[in-house]
């Protein structure tokens, strides 16, 4: 998170958002409210999922929650990608960490239904190698959806500020100055 945050901040996209919001059709404050909000709770989701996924992982009990909890960060993410690639395609700030998410996500199920598939039954059993292979890529691409989600969220946040400061003047939600 930490790491994600200052590579955000320092990185050359965080200085290019004021020309990238002026440019081309900008973006209404009523979206950048609702993409920063569905954006924190994505990464709330996201890190709740990871928690849910450490228990059975490690106590080998409550696998239910994190499966039922997949379905509703999938959700999460398949809304506020969705929109913020159908309304503002135009910004890379929103679209990059937005398709990434929506790749990552579908990765995500395959990874986890396959890592459940081939899970050794009961606690400490040594797994197969295909298990920790396709547990350790679940993890991974895990932790890069949260990198993505944390993108998102100071972005999000980011055009916000913009645009609440007066830097840039808000577009409607036509589209239209």
């Amino acid at each position: 998170g930490l790491s994600t945050a200052l590579a955000v901040f320092l990185g050359r996209r965080w200085f290019e958002a004021s020309r990238d919001l002026a440019s081309g059709r900008g973006i209404s404050l009523e979206d950048v409210r609702w993409l920063a909000s569905g954006s924190v709770f994505c990464a709330i989701s996201i890190y709740a999922q990871a928690v849910l996924g450490a228990v059975p992982r490690h106590l080998d009990v409550w696998t239910i929650p994190h499966i039922l909890w997949a379905f509703g960060v999938f959700t999460c993410v398949v809304l506020v990608a969705s929109r913020a690639l159908s309304r503002h395609s135009h910004l890379p700030g929103l679209l990059r960490p937005a398709m990434v998410l929506l790749v990552l996500v579908v990765l995500q199920f395959f990874l986890g239904f396959t890592t459940y598939i081939v899970r050794p039954e009961g606690l400490k059993t040594p797994g197969t190698g295909l298990y920790e292979l396709m547990a350790s890529l679940h993890h991974a691409a895990g932790a890069l959806m949260m990198a993505a989600s944390v993108v998102l969220v100071i972005r999000a946040f980011q055009y916000r500020h913009i645009l609440q400061e007066g830097a840039i003047e808000p577009r409607s939600v036509e589209g239209t100055p």
